[in-house]
């Protein structure tokens, strides 16, 4: 995937690492973006040398490990009975906090984490509904906000 790296899909403040030094580079997030940080980026956040610990680990590493992201909804709501669409509708709209989220979602807008796809799956599931569940699309994406 890092081939494919786009640097746009970097957030706003994202902390880069240059520290070359770091037995963790090429399995740091933070290290891979600033690889393909673009000529025209003059300046931004930066993680410190002072980050890496004598040990050999860094409180800032995050793991270039894609996360298996999702959207829409359609291919599950196919096979939906008529008395059972408006209560599981209104059930993922509650759970992803309100209609527009849910649009959001269903348009692929956001993307529904692993968590949240289990959650949804679930929620099928209890209503019922065993077939191959599954969302309308898949992206493998890198995880900016997560933790190690």
């Amino acid at each position: 995937m890092e081939k494919d790296f786009d640097f746009s899909r970097v957030p706003k403040g994202f902390q880069l690492c240059f520290n070359k030094k770091c037995p963790k580079q090429k399995e740091c997030l933070r290290a891979l973006a600033a690889q393909h940080v673009p000529e025209d980026v003059l300046w931004g956040a930066a993680v410190y040398p002072t980050a890496l610990r004598e040990d050999g680990q860094c409180p800032m590493f995050r793991t270039t490990e894609a996360k298996r992201m999702a959207w829409g909804f359609s291919k599950l709501f196919a096979d939906v009975l008529q008395r059972d669409n408006g209560h599981l509708r209104y059930t993922l709209m509650e759970y992803l906090g309100g209609r527009t989220n849910y649009y959001r979602y269903n348009r692929g807008d956001k993307l529904l984490t692993e968590e949240q796809q289990k959650y949804i799956l679930k929620i099928f599931r209890q209503q019922g509904y065993k077939q191959p569940l599954e969302f309308d699309g898949y992206a493998s994406v890198y995880d900016f906000k997560g933790g190690k």
